[in-house]
């Protein structure tokens, strides 16, 4: 499940729709064994195997995007102020090797994320609140992906690999909050049941989209 194919192909589609602003399209190069390789040894620290493999295509991304005006008044006719809102949108920011090991230097984190702050590492930095990454130290048996809950201050297991995470996000557009549906809880169906129906909604704008 190849990570640069499912962005490049996500961003392909957020293009051809008229009703969609695309904001941000960056992919960064991959990388290679050797630099990641140096990397870690300079940081002390280990990838998960998931990572290193998604950053050997893909070294970092910023995607975002976010509903047109054309598509508010498709989505909300007739609603007040259509014009100016932005409050549909969608963002990845897969975090380089460097910044994930570095993600909470200068700007205070380490005191946000208090009491698991000192082995969580970012990756996904969808939100002030909401990011996936890692922690530390790794072992043997132990290669998945966390997802942090600040204002519930949760620190989630994901059992899926970076690439399938990746295919997933897309699937919903990385649209705002999209991690929650990874959860599978009663204490966010809620806000999964917003982000799906969301989704679906957008889905049915691209198929009436111009030339489809």
């Amino acid at each position: 499940m190849p990570s640069r194919s499912t962005l490049e192909g996500f961003i392909k589609t957020l293009g051809q729709n008229p009703f969609l602003v695309l904001e941000s399209a960056l992919l960064l190069p991959g990388r290679s064994k050797d630099s990641l390789a140096e990397l870690e040894n300079k940081k002390g620290l280990g990838l998960p195997r998931t990572l290193a493999e998604a950053y050997a295509e893909v070294g970092g991304a910023h995607i975002s995007w976010r509903l047109s005006p054309d598509g508010y008044e498709k989505l909300y006719p007739g609603a007040a102020g259509n014009k100016h809102r932005y409050d549909v949108s969608g963002n990845l920011d897969l975090l380089s090797p460097e910044e994930a090991f570095d993600g909470f230097t200068g700007d205070g984190w380490r005191d946000v994320y208090r009491w698991h702050s000192e082995d969580y590492y970012p990756v996904d930095f969808a939100s002030d609140y909401l990011n996936m990454g890692f922690g530390t130290p790794l072992q043997p048996d132990v290669d998945r992906l966390l997802l942090n809950v600040l204002y519930d201050d949760l620190l989630a297991p994901l059992e899926m690999t970076l690439a399938e995470y990746l295919q997933r996000g897309a699937e919903l557009m990385f649209l705002n909050d999209w991690q929650l549906t990874l959860l599978n809880d009663e204490e966010y169906a809620a806000q999964e049941e917003k982000v799906r129906d969301l989704r679906r909604r957008l889905a049915s704008l691209a198929a009436d989209a111009p030339g489809r």
